[in-house]
């Protein structure tokens, strides 16, 4: 099956592509993760050279694979931020619905899915991989948006870092039971075990190599928290899950998802940053995060307990 079309159009997998690969002799921190850390970390504040990995709804299988793929390329890489979402140990890539992001995977990465069966459809994976951070839902509406000037400066950071500023206003309300439902059932209790030893696999990888590995989870707007609770047995396993692999294998690991820090006008929607957010995080995550393990002087750190969700 031949990807290649639409391969000349606006598409963030190739512009990640070729940024990465453009500057991928300098970088110092790597930022890998689904869409959270992507809109909600912007390398620009690290004051050292990085770049932003994350790309939308993929699972901790397409990370490791992208990490695989490059860190051997990275001569100057000193530590690697791994995001961690509340449903991240039980997100299986097979089950989402966007399957474009499969497509651009092997298309621009030669990163092929678990199931080879998400490829077999070719009018499904050439259409979709034109649409690559479809705010709309809509191929017209998305033609429209590619020629714009939001569309431009999203995509147009060398660092990787996507800002999340599409053109609509984020009124803060609760989601439904609906929305709860239906992310819900795009989880695979199964894949926890594997999700932990892909961790595992990291952090031995990066530590023969002499490359610090931390895990974070980004801010969560307080309505995608009461969300998160309306299930709270998933998360408290997340947390569970995480520590006990933190502990064992000495992974430091920061949860931002109720800091008070953040207040509506940083969020995007309940569970992304928007630039202003993203700036305000990625200065935490200096302060914090970076300038501590590499040797740098700290401010203000502070690391969230588990009990602060609640």
């Amino acid at each position: 099956m031949d990807l290649r079309l639409g391969s000349d159009l606006p598409n963030l997998s190739k512009t990640k592509r070729i940024n990465l690969e453009r500057n991928i002799g300098s970088i110092q921190v790597l930022v890998s993760g689904n869409s959270h850390p992507m809109c909600g970390i912007n390398p620009d504040k690290f004051q050292r050279s990085g770049f932003n990995l994350g790309f939308e709804s993929t699972d901790l299988f397409e990370q490791q694979q992208l990490l695989y793929r490059y860190v051997d390329a990275m001569p100057n890489l000193k530590l690697v931020l791994q995001n961690i979402s509340d449903f991240s140990l039980r997100y299986n890539h097979i089950y989402r619905p966007n399957n474009w992001i499969t497509c651009d995977f092997v298309r621009e990465f030669h990163i092929f899915p678990t199931n080879l069966l998400l490829l077999s459809d070719y009018d499904f994976c050439s259409t979709l991989t034109k649409m690559s951070i479809n705010p709309f839902g809509n191929i017209i509406e998305w033609q429209k948006y590619i020629t714009s000037k939001n569309y431009k400066d999203t995509i147009a950071i060398n660092n990787g870092w996507v800002s999340c500023n599409h053109p609509f206003v984020y009124t803060p309300q609760p989601q439904t039971t609906t929305d709860v439902n239906s992310q819900t059932a795009k989880l695979d209790t199964d894949s926890t075990s594997e999700n932990l030893m892909r961790i595992r696999d990291i952090n031995s990888l990066l530590k023969n190599k002499g490359i610090k590995f931390v895990l974070i989870t980004t801010p969560y707007h307080r309505y995608g928290r009461e969300n998160i609770m309306k299930n709270p047995v998933q998360y408290d396993e997340m947390q569970k899950e995480i520590n006990l692999l933190s502990q064992k294998y000495g992974i430091p690991y920061y949860n931002f998802i109720a800091d008070t820090r953040f207040t509506d006008e940083d969020y995007q929607d309940p569970s992304h940053l928007n630039p202003h957010g993203a700036d305000k995080f990625s200065e935490i995550i200096r302060n914090e995060i970076i300038r501590p393990i590499l040797g740098l002087e700290s401010k203000n750190v502070k690391e969230l307990t588990l009990g602060d969700i609640r």
